[in-house]
């Protein structure tokens, strides 16, 4: 059995094709929203708890992980439609002093709809991030998916925005997820180390600690919001894609890890 392998390969081998369709806004869109409603359906007729290992990584699927992916796939397909839908206004403007090569990309490639193939290369890893038992993988997919994200930001950027303004969101939003990366492999470690010394009550303080803040960097909570208006003014429609697919995995992702680590409880902070 292929396990949850089809959630992560699906979306990915699906990315070049509609990266090619890029000059079709409409068979883009179209493409990459049924891709993610198939998906979705194949997510939830996908048999539970039935694992699969990768390089000797164990990924499976559980029932909370499966309505997270589902949710996410179904999102997506929504936002790629109403991308296409918004795609259909005045068309983009390329900055002064453009060559013409550059306006003819411009003119082909529309900035509501350009997201659409790395969206999809998002979801891919999205789904080996929920289906991923060993925390210190999934914080690598992580800091994959946020380098994938920078490229999507800037491919769709707000008509009328200086391209300059999308590169600088991008790097915020990559400089921020690779702040969290530390937080989130020292973590790892003090897993490892509990599960070396079960009864070592210490390790639940720091650990809370660093789970805390590198979710609240992910998250973009007070005071690490630094990336969210920067994106949102660059790219809008990107910004609701992270926020309706990134942001529900990184909430199920720290919800999952207090309850197979219920060891994090001892430190009143946790909660």
């Amino acid at each position: 059995m292929a396990g949850p392998l089809p959630l992560i390969i699906l979306p990915l081998a699906m990315t070049p094709v509609v990266y090619c369709l890029g000059r079709w806004p409409a068979a883009a869109s179209l493409l990459a929203s049924v891709t993610a409603l198939v998906t979705a359906s194949l997510c939830l007729h996908l048999p539970l708890n039935n694992p699969v290992y990768v390089l000797g990584r164990e990924l499976t699927l559980d029932y909370p992980g499966q309505g997270v992916i589902a949710f996410i796939f179904i999102t997506a397909a929504i936002l790629f439609f109403c991308a296409w839908l918004t795609s259909q206004g005045p068309a983009f403007d390329p900055p002064p002093g453009a060559g013409s090569a550059q306006k003819r990309r411009q003119a082909a490639l529309n900035p509501d709809t350009a997201f659409i193939p790395f969206g999809l290369a998002i979801l891919g890893l999205l789904s080996g991030v929920v289906t991923m038992r060993l925390f210190l993988f999934a914080a690598l997919l992580l800091e994959i998916t946020a380098i994938v994200a920078v490229f999507a930001i800037q491919s769709s950027q707000s008509r009328g925005y200086a391209g300059l303004g999308s590169t600088q969101a991008g790097l915020k939003y990559l400089t921020m997820t690779a702040l969290a990366l530390p937080c989130f492999l020292i973590a790892a470690w003090l897993f490892e180390l509990h599960a070396r010394y079960p009864h070592d009550t210490t390790l639940a303080g720091p650990t809370v600690i660093l789970l805390a803040s590198g979710f609240a960097i992910l998250l973009g909570a007070v005071p690490f919001q630094v990336w969210l208006s920067a994106v949102a003014v660059s790219s809008p429609t990107v910004m609701a894609f992270l926020i309706g697919t990134v942001h529900p995995v990184l909430f199920w992702l720290m919800i999952s890890l207090f309850q197979r680590h219920p060891w994090l409880m001892a430190d009143t902070r946790a909660l």
